[in-house]
């Protein structure tokens, strides 16, 4: 069985995937260069060896594989469709049987909350830049969520309605997904219910009897704010738990009170609608 976790980033789906693999017996996620089995690495430049390891976890691993991604549909149609875009024919297998044939999860976070989560990635030089990465260490947060939506696969080209600006991006992504996703997971619920919520997705699934006699969240280190220090404890989580969490931060439900002015808010609720 495949299984498709999709999320715009920083909406908890590291969160998301190491809770089922923690949960539910046979479900993985395993490391493949440069990350994990995200469709990213697909479409990005690669060399064969990461599409030799990428071809047999998708047709020759047993188990509920666990795949994930943060593009868009339309991208994933556009590549899909255009064999010119891969180096090698077996890309295209791979992203034709995951998209095809997998139990789509998308992960939904309130949007204030991801943008401060994103806006800390973004500092420390995480996410996907496009060459922004000096004007983002240059930005305060309200310049940040007012700024042009930089993570545009080579696909497509720069579309104001969704592009215009990190909210519009946010809201485009999760309503274009609603469409296509089989179950919508709601970040708030996961952390409240937890319970409640793997047991709802194992049930989606068909997997109950798979379900882990007592469910628990999964463990990971603290992020320290070192950027170095963290990259080698995101290293050891790995090892330690399992968990592929790149840069967990707080996770915490309203954290964007802390950091938005009245008028970001009245900016984010327009731009939301």
């Amino acid at each position: 069985m495949n299984v498709l976790v999709i999320s715009h980033e920083r909406s908890g789906t590291h969160f998301l995937i190491d809770s089922i693999v923690k949960n539910i017996e046979s479900a993985i996620f395993p490391k493949i260069r440069p990350s994990f089995s995200s469709l990213e690495n697909l479409f990005l430049p690669h060399d064969q060896s990461v599409t030799d390891e990428f071809y047999e976890y998708t047709f020759e691993t047993e188990g509920i594989k666990i795949f994930k991604t943060h593009m868009l549909p339309e991208e994933i149609e556009t590549y899909r469709t255009q064999e010119a875009f891969f180096n090698s024919e077996k890309d295209l297998e791979i992203i034709k049987e995951v998209y095809e044939n997998s139990y789509k999860i998308y992960i939904k976070r309130d949007v204030k909350d991801v943008l401060v989560s994103l806006f800390y990635y973004m500092k420390k030089g995480g996410g996907l830049h496009n060459a922004m990465k000096q004007r983002v260490k240059q930005e305060n947060i309200s310049d940040f969520i007012r700024s042009t939506n930089f993570r545009i696969m080579p696909s497509r080209g720069f579309e104001e309605k969704k592009d215009g600006n990190l909210v519009k991006y946010w809201n485009y992504h999760n309503s274009t997904w609603k469409e296509s996703a089989d179950v919508f997971i709601n970040y708030r619920n996961l952390k409240k219910d937890f319970v409640g919520t793997i047991e709802e997705i194992a049930k989606e699934l068909n997997v109950e009897n798979e379900l882990v006699d007592d469910i628990q969240k999964p463990e990971f280190l603290k992020p320290t704010g070192n950027v170095i220090l963290d990259k080698i404890r995101a290293r050891m989580a790995w090892l330690l738990y399992k968990n592929s969490s790149v840069a967990p931060r707080k996770g915490v439900i309203g954290d964007y009170k802390n950091h938005f002015s009245k008028n970001d808010l009245e900016f984010i609720e327009k731009e939301n609608r």
